[in-house]
């Protein structure tokens, strides 16, 4: 997964599988790509055939399609089940953040931002698995 580096000023992408240096901040540790393959990876995963209409789109048109949200649709088993891990994964990560640490600072720490690198929630596009 890749995940948007906030302090460049060219908008570049950093690789979380980085090799982790103790000396430098999570962000700095992480090698870089271009905005162009920035800008790539995030139009691949653009949609680009729409099977149904949109609820939003409708709604706005003043058709009210319930049936396009209810009942939500199940995923399977598997896809559920990994979805279960991954929350209660980010739930984990996500305890063990200081928030009045980052209220008083005005700043997420990086040690904040790394662990939810690796637990997968900052990226754009990846593969599941």
């Amino acid at each position: 997964m890749t995940t948007v580096d906030p302090s460049t000023e060219s908008g570049t992408v950093a690789n979380p599988e980085a090799v982790v240096d103790p000396t430098r901040s999570a962000v700095q540790q992480q090698p870089t790509v271009d905005a162009a393959q920035a800008r790539k990876v995030a139009e691949e995963a653009r949609e680009t055939r729409w099977d149904r209409p949109s609820f939003g789109k409708e709604l706005f048109l003043g058709n009210f399609r319930l049936d396009l949200i209810h009942p939500h649709p199940r995923g399977d088993a598997e896809a559920d089940r990994r979805g279960d891990e991954f929350l209660a994964r980010l739930r984990e990560v996500c305890e063990g953040i200081d928030g009045l640490r980052i209220e008083r600072e005005s700043k997420i720490p990086d040690e904040a931002i790394k662990a939810l690198v690796d637990v997968g929630a900052m990226g754009m596009k990846g593969p599941t698995g």
